[in-house]
């Protein structure tokens, strides 16, 4: 049973999480607090109990600076504009991972089976959440999953990559947009 005081700290932090897009390159999450994310998201529940989702920590700078590269240079210039101006908005390097120092990448495994995605959304979730546990932030990286040649920039196999997380520490303060709710909640009683 949880009790009444952790139940408000996940709500609490479920209500502050955002998406951050100004971190510390430099700032190193301690290799203990990430083994503490990364076991957050292998006890995270699947469909059936398949595990169907491997992970794979993501510090190497120079991968990282290559995946930028190939995505900025694939795409069609109103596209690349909107990420090139991430540079002046965030002051960051990377326009793509926005200098997060690790890129958690969600990986379907040879278990794979029709819920794989719906998996690894609640695996992601819980890397989130774990990492605000730490006071460490978080970005989804949905658009590295658009470009195969990522997969094979990182020797993947193909079509197996789900998702990418950033995660790090905020550079100076956070640059937040207002949240604006467009979804709708329904009763059927």
């Amino acid at each position: 049973m949880i009790n009444p005081t952790t139940a408000k700290s996940i709500l609490e932090a479920l209500k502050h999480r955002r998406t951050i897009r100004n971190y510390d390159p430099d700032y190193q999450i301690p290799k203990e607090q990430l083994d503490e994310i990364l076991n957050a998201a292998q006890i995270a529940p699947t469909s059936k109990d398949l595990q169907e989702v491997d992970f794979i920590v993501l510090r190497n700078k120079e991968k990282l600076n290559q995946i930028e590269t190939l995505i900025l240079n694939d795409f069609p210039e109103e596209a690349r504009k909107k990420f090139e101006e991430r540079r002046q908005i965030y002051g960051v390097k990377n326009v793509i991972t926005c200098d997060a120092p690790v890129v958690i990448l969600l990986i379907r495994n040879e278990r794979k089976e029709k819920f794989v995605d719906v998996d690894g959304g609640i695996a992601a979730m819980s890397i989130i959440m774990a990492a605000q546990h730490f006071n460490i932030e978080s970005m989804c990286l949905g658009i590295i999953t658009r470009f195969p040649k990522v997969e094979e920039i990182l020797g993947l196999q193909k079509d197996s990559l789900i998702l990418g997380i950033a995660l790090g520490k905020i550079k100076g303060e956070p640059i937040l947009k207002e949240k604006q709710i467009k979804s709708k909640i329904s009763y059927m009683d």
